[in-house]
């Protein structure tokens, strides 16, 4: 049969909204009461100290860049967090920016071309995408409002798919660059 492990000593705690993976075999645990970096023996922590805007951890991603570090991004109701190389950076609602702090979906969009963008769905501020360093925001598609992004899906079909809370379902093509929103 099947053997299976429990683990809950070392979390702060026993709720886990999200996991990711990195290539080196570290997994993230985002918990209700922040982040738990396993190391195959044992979790280590991370809180407001460490640099978490909100321990709610919403969601995670990994992102892998070709001849670069791994970069872990959590998402909060307080914003956005970066960590790649030890070093952890925030990101907090701005003009040109982040438009909401509460961020609940993550994903990364694999261009077949250029570089990845990340896309962010957040209550309130729409579908955000950062590429190259640029933000771009989408909050209304078709006259229809797209503000309450609660989950991100891209199929191998080259499709966006945007769950959004109470304002439906939305669907997007992705061109070979990447997602593209336009302001």
């Amino acid at each position: 049969g099947h053997r299976w492990n429990v683990y809950r000593q070392g979390l702060a705690s026993p709720t886990i909204q999200s996991l990711a993976l990195l290539p080196d075999g570290t997994l993230w645990a985002g918990t209700a009461k922040g982040l738990a970096r396993w190391d195959k023996e044992v979790f280590t922590l991370f809180g407001n100290a460490s640099g978490l805007p909100n321990p709610v951890i919403e969601n995670l991603v990994a992102r892998t860049s070709p001849g670069g570090p791994t970069t872990l991004w959590a998402a909060t109701s307080k914003g956005l967090v970066q960590v790649s190389l030890g070093k952890w950076m925030s990101f907090q609602q701005t003009p040109g920016g982040l438009p909401e702090n509460h961020v609940f979906a993550l994903l990364e969009s694999r261009a077949e071309r250029g570089e990845a963008t990340l896309c962010f769905g957040t209550y309130g501020g729409g579908l955000a995408a950062l590429s190259q360093g640029r933000w771009r925001v989408l909050q209304e598609v078709a006259g229809h409002p797209m503000t309450a992004v609660r989950s991100l899906l891209e199929t191998g079909a080259r499709t966006l798919w945007v769950g959004t809370f109470r304002q439906g379902l939305f669907r997007f093509r992705v061109s070979s660059e990447g997602v593209i929103l336009r302001p």
